[in-house]
């Protein structure tokens, strides 16, 4: 099980994606992101944090993963993003979580396809190839 320190650097690291193209690697902000793909508000069940409620994040469509909004722990330097909770009982987060996606014209329906196209695309080229069956028998 990672610290808490860990998960921090985790999501920290994981503030910014590297794209790999054909002839260069670049690095894309969640800002970028939120301008160019559908994304949806989501309230991870593990993402309590004690005295502050649920640390909301942000999954976008067809990118593997989601990213907890703001830095954590939060010490107001000017560098730093103040992180959104909503709720301190999961159904509460969830709640609120579900009306701010409804404010952006995202319903729980398109919010769960948003999530499953991410879930997808961080799965892809993984696994066993097709056409072959478990044991390497044809």
């Amino acid at each position: 099980m990672p610290t808490e320190t860990e998960i921090n650097e985790y999501a920290y690291r994981d503030s910014c994606l590297i794209i790999k193209h054909s002839k260069e690697t670049r690095m894309t902000t969640i800002e970028e992101l939120m301008a160019t793909k559908r994304f949806a508000f989501y309230v991870p069940p593990d993402g309590y944090v004690k005295g502050q409620g649920f640390r909301v994040s942000v999954v976008f469509e067809n990118t593997p993963g989601y990213y907890p909004t703001g830095n954590w722990p939060y010490n107001g330097l000017p560098e730093e993003k103040m992180p959104w909770f909503w709720g301190h009982t999961l159904e509460a987060a969830k709640e609120a979580c579900d009306a701010q996606n409804d404010r952006m014209g995202i319903s729980p329906v398109e919010a769960l396809k948003i999530i499953i196209s991410s879930m997808a695309a961080g799965h892809r080229g993984k696994g066993r190839p097709r056409g072959r069956r478990a044991g390497g028998a044809r």
